[in-house]
């Protein structure tokens, strides 16, 4: 269970797992895309499929260019994990090999989202 506390709303928000505190944050992030036309906050995994798309799209519009990791995953047949902690300049792009552990990438930025929103984790017992 993770309780967080935001201090400016004095609200005490209950989640029973990371996942559910990070469809919580995406729901807010989607939100504000709406609204806003903006989303600050991303972890967004990109299948090899997708990157395929890319690939392609970007070998036909000479302006289009994949980042390095991308192409890289692209010719591994790896998936890409794309994230950013809502500033700018603050997208990191990780190339999803066996070795990687999502749920500990998921679970910190849903901690630094979390942190830099006004919330205090007041326990997370699992």
């Amino acid at each position: 269970m993770i309780e967080i506390f935001n201090e400016v709303k004095g609200s005490l928000e209950i989640f029973k797992n990371y996942d559910d505190l990070f469809k919580h944050i995406k729901a807010i992030e989607k939100q504000k895309l709406i609204e806003q036309g903006q989303e600050e906050w991303i972890f967004t995994i990109y299948s090899n499929e997708s990157l395929e798309r890319f690939y392609w799209n970007a070998i036909k519009a000479i302006e289009i260019l994949l980042t390095e990791k991308e192409q890289d995953a692209y010719e591994n047949g790896l998936d890409l994990l794309e994230m950013s902690k809502g500033y700018e300049d603050s997208t990191t792009q990780v190339i999803l090999t066996p070795d990687i552990d999502i749920e500990v990438l998921k679970e910190d930025w849903c901690k630094d989202y979390c942190l830099s929103h006004g919330y205090i984790f007041l326990s997370t017992r699992q």
